[in-house]
């Protein structure tokens, strides 16, 4: 009975031991799970967190006091991730905490990257001495500021209009109209010089392209080519011009003549005399305008007495995209570049639409071909602005890896215009699409031959030029209402505040003021007027986007309407 006795008590403690081991193990478990979902919660409140305060702090970029200092937009991301209630800590202090670097990113936006690191502290898992555990999160925000701004009045179909696009050379006045390319003017560090555009091409262009030149080519290019054309690169301007001008209501498209169409052969002033004819109501004689400045100072310009080639400006147009790398970010790649003067050596792209180093008998040689007075290595591509296939990935492509928006698969191209030297005003357009083999070159003819074949023909399928934020525009002719397209804004923009700065508006030579509408609305219904700019000077507006309750607002291209006494 004794010895049972003892045997009995000794198996008891042993399922005591058993027991309690149990129940620790059970404690781990549960405390697993549930400091599993703690950390869980806390990684999502991080990553709310980081993304809201990326969002914040991309915003003060264009505020920083360089272009490499984000302190302002740190300030702003810690307020945010304090709001969220993720702090630094004893452990946990300086850029292990928090960690910030502006990315590069496609020209005109700005990159925000940041990361940060939180301590989730720990309720069960202390049993078996974890105490916390360290979660981290990134993210990355993208902020553009600038309003892409329709940068040709030409259109889809490339018709040239009197409103045209122009740079100054870089020893003239800003007071003549141009405020960032003359090197002594007070604002040329917004742009250093250099005007942008962008091309946006949407993603079915390669089918609507292939599709335009098999109808009117008489048969599809072999890849999706983008041919780049720019209107009158150079600065000459012709000293016997023509005065005769196709008429497209004439049956037979005789040649019509325009007696002293430009009023002598003043090779200082450009001329777009009328035609007389509604649809084709402008010839295109002159373009550019011969001035003089004083490179030391911003003040002492004028008209020369006699022309001199000597002071016509040298303009440089590159182009280029941004490739999308294995992390994300986005590099400048170079494509093509062209640099033309206004010597009477300059005369071969005289108002003639011309792609460097394309395909048709006018284009003229780019920078970096053989024969070309400047050198330049592109870094995809063959150098010319005849560009093959947009699809990043495709074998054949001269745009690899070319960054594709997430939202509609658009590509954009990019174009930097500079002027190098001279101080008269060099006017010149922009065009792009498909390849059209037998469009005249000759800006008169064309516009006659697009007007003439009617439809679709010329289309650009799509592809679009926009100024970033800044377009330098010029109007050739006096006493027109000019009507000008400055850009889409989408209806979930209704309520928001816009700005507009006009510069150098040669006040009070325009009549009344300049009015700003939706082609959408009625005047009646919406409107709002600038007092334009003086000579040398700005002018601003700021309105809000038409809203609901006092108007229905369904998104809608903003235009400008004004009438000009004399060209500026």
């Amino acid at each position: 009975m004794k010895e049972r006795k003892c045997r009995t008590a000794r198996e008891e403690g042993q399922s005591i031991v058993i027991l309690a081991m149990a129940m620790v193990g059970l404690l781990v478990f549960a405390g697993l799970a549930v400091d599993a979902g703690v950390v869980y919660v806390t990684s999502v409140r991080l990553s709310r967190a980081v993304d809201a305060a990326t969002l914040a702090g991309v915003v003060e970029l264009p505020y920083e006091s360089s272009l490499s200092s984000t302190s302002n937009a740190d300030q702003r991301a810690r307020e945010f991730l304090g709001a969220n209630e993720i702090w630094s800590t004893a452990e946990i202090t300086g850029t292990g905490f928090f960690d910030s670097a502006r990315q590069s990113g496609v020209l005109g936006t700005y990159r925000y990257a940041i990361t940060a690191t939180h301590q989730a502290d720990l309720y069960f898992l202390p049993l078996v001495n974890f105490d916390h555990v360290r979660l981290s999160d990134s993210a990355v925000a993208e902020y553009n500021p600038m309003v892409s701004i329709y940068a040709s009045q030409t259109g889809n179909y490339g018709i040239e209009q009197t409103i045209n696009l122009s740079v100054f050379g870089p020893d003239i006045c800003s007071s003549y109209g141009d405020p960032y390319t003359p090197s002594h003017s007070p604002w040329w560090d917004e742009l250093k010089g250099v005007y942008h555009f962008r091309l946006d091409i949407p993603a079915n262009y390669g089918g609507v392209a292939k599709d335009l030149t098999r109808r009117w080519n008489g048969g599809d290019d072999t890849n999706d080519i983008v041919r780049i054309e720019i209107w009158d690169p150079d600065c000459y301007n012709n000293p016997l011009p023509g005065n005769q001008f196709v008429l497209t209501n004439t049956i037979t498209r005789t040649l019509v003549t325009i007696p002293n169409a430009c009023g002598g052969n003043d090779r200082r002033q450009p001329c777009t005399p009328e035609t007389g004819d509604v649809q084709n109501p402008f010839g295109f004689v002159r373009i550019d305008e011969n001035r003089q400045g004083d490179p030391a100072n911003d003040s002492s310009c004028s008209t020369p007495t006699n022309y001199s080639a000597a002071l016509n400006t040298t303009t440089r147009y590159t182009l280029y995209y941004y490739r999308k790398r294995g992390d994300g970010s986005l590099e400048r790649r170079d494509l093509a570049r062209y640099t033309k003067g206004g010597a009477e050596s300059d005369s071969d792209t005289d108002m003639l639409w011309v792609s460097p180093g394309g395909s048709r008998p006018d284009d003229p040689l780019p920078d970096g071909w053989v024969g070309s007075s400047y050198g330049f290595t592109w870094h995809e591509g063959d150098g010319n602005f005849e560009i093959v296939d947009l699809d990043p990935d495709s074998a054949s492509s001269e745009t690899p890896d070319i960054y594709v928006d997430p939202a509609d698969g658009g590509r954009t191209l990019f174009l930097d215009v500079q002027a190098l030297s001279g101080a008269s005003e060099n006017g010149f357009d922009l065009w792009a699409g498909p390849r059209y083999r037998t469009a005249p070159g000759d800006v008169n003819a064309r516009n006659v031959d697009i007007i003439l074949q009617a439809g679709d023909y010329h289309s650009g399928a799509g592809a679009t030029w926009s100024g970033i934020g800044h377009l330098p525009m010029n109007n050739n002719t006096e006493d027109a209402v000019a009507e000008i397209t400055l850009t889409y804004v989408p209806a979930n923009y209704e309520g928001r505040t816009m700005v507009v700065e006009s510069f150098d508006n040669d006040y009070p030579d325009l009549v009344d003021s300049i009015v700003f509408y939706f082609d959408t609305m009625p005047q009646d219904d919406w409107m709002k007027q600038m007092t334009p700019a003086g000579n040398g000077d700005w002018s601003k507006v700021s309105f809000t986007i038409p809203s609901a309750p006092t108007h229905t607002f369904y998104g809608g291209y903003l235009m400008a309407e004004y009438e000009a006494n004399d060209p500026h």
